[in-house]
């Protein structure tokens, strides 16, 4: 009996520490993603696949970003090899090969610092954005947080949305016309908020608190299409934001985040500050139910009754995956 329970510990113990090792090692890990199968592991390829890594990890080091064929003249799968590395365009020489090492292991990898993608099929096209993913804090913003900000009144979400879309446009705006990376930071400081209505709470004004965001193409895109694919990116994160405190839309071609806490090395490219002044009306009429008078019969009213099953997923800090 002794001999069982030591061994039931032991077995423990060694689960806690693989569990530990495997945390420590990919701390930083945002997703990886096998996009094709190699069915045929043999001496070339594995031979190609490291002169590539080799390569791209030369380059990526001097450039932080690098992409390229291997040097084979037959393209058969699985030999011919490709691959892409992006490093985060704020980090140095050290964050940047280290982060290439440890993702050189897998198809697809999404570290904060870098990404790595390699593919054994074809060349990896320069303009496909497909593989992505969006990640959101899951807390929101609180009334409670905005210096003289009456909590009931409810024109926080829409605050801080507005504000979002000044911060990542500028920030993407600047990525693609204003940087030979294609990377941009800001951050929005004293950014103070007037609300009104000609009801009732007038003249309420809060301070929010500052945000930060970051922007990045891969450096070969040409200024429009950084653009384009940023506003694409936009235009996707923007339309389900609902009052998150942070969140990232990650893709091998483009990519953004914004977070209430500085997250990127250095000073920003941009600081915003400004005031933006809401006014919250009442309903108007053709907003308000229509009014309901009897039929002109001496039937009763037939009632016709809608249901509409909902069903909510709340999850604690998810991924959602976008095709």
């Amino acid at each position: 009996m002794q001999n069982i329970t030591l061994l039931l510990l032991y077995s423990l113990f060694l689960t806690n520490l693989l569990k530990l090792l495997l945390i420590t090692s990919a701390e930083n890990v945002l997703l990886h993603t096998v996009t094709s199968i190699v069915t045929t592991f043999n001496s070339t390829y594995i031979s190609n696949l490291r002169e590539l890594a080799s390569f791209l990890r030369e380059k990526a080091s001097a450039e932080g970003y690098s992409e390229s064929l291997s040097k084979l003249l037959v393209y058969v799968p699985p030999v011919q090899v490709s691959g892409v590395v992006l490093c985060r365009g704020d980090v140095n020489v050290s964050y940047c090969t280290d982060c290439i090492d440890q993702a050189a292991y897998n198809a697809v990898v999404w570290y904060d610092y870098c990404l790595f993608q390699y593919s054994n099929y074809e060349p990896i096209s320069p303009t496909d954005n497909s593989l992505r993913f969006v990640m959101w804090n899951d807390q929101n913003f609180a009334g409670s947080e905005f210096k003289g900000w009456d909590q009931s009144y409810d024109a926080i979400t829409f605050s801080i949305k507005s504000t979002l879309s000044e911060l990542l446009t500028n920030v993407s705006q600047h990525a693609a016309f204003n940087s030979t990376k294609r990377f941009a930071t800001g951050m929005t400081i004293n950014k103070t908020i007037i609300a009104s209505s000609s009801t009732a709470r007038l003249n309420q004004t809060a301070t929010l608190p500052e945000i930060y965001g970051l922007s990045q193409c891969i450096p070969s895109f040409s200024n429009n299409t950084c653009h384009a694919c940023l506003q694409d990116r936009f235009d996707k994160f923007l339309g389900s934001y609902d009052g998150s405190k942070g969140g990232r839309i990650v893709g091998v071609k483009c990519n953004l985040r914004y977070e209430i806490y500085p997250f990127f090395f250095g000073n920003p490219d941009i600081q915003l500050s400004s005031v933006l002044s809401t006014e919250i009306l009442p309903p108007t009429p053709s907003d308000l139910p229509p009014s309901w008078s009897p039929p002109p019969s001496s039937q009763p009213p037939s009632v016709l009754l809608e249901i509409c099953p909902r069903s909510q997923l709340i999850y604690d800090y998810f991924y959602s995956l976008c095709y």
